[in-house]
């Protein structure tokens, strides 16, 4: 899920709140940071539980995943 400040929330959907907000368990965040010469880096953070307010959200996906 990315949100409008560009930051991407990877995790599994858990539910939807009464105002239409997504939970997310398992989520990790990734911010991406300029590094100078026009390259960019991923900072990944792992935050658990997040609740991703409905008016924040620019766009939602599905990835594809194997699990084993």
């Amino acid at each position: 899920m990315e949100v409008k400040d560009g930051r991407l929330f990877v995790g599994k959907f858990y539910c939807l709140d009464h105002k239409m907000s997504i939970i997310l368990y398992e989520c990790e965040e990734f911010i991406s940071t300029d590094v100078g010469g026009g390259q960019r880096e991923d900072v990944r953070r792992y935050i658990g539980l997040a609740l991703i307010l409905q008016e924040h959200i620019h766009k939602i996906s599905k990835l594809n995943v194997e699990e084993e």
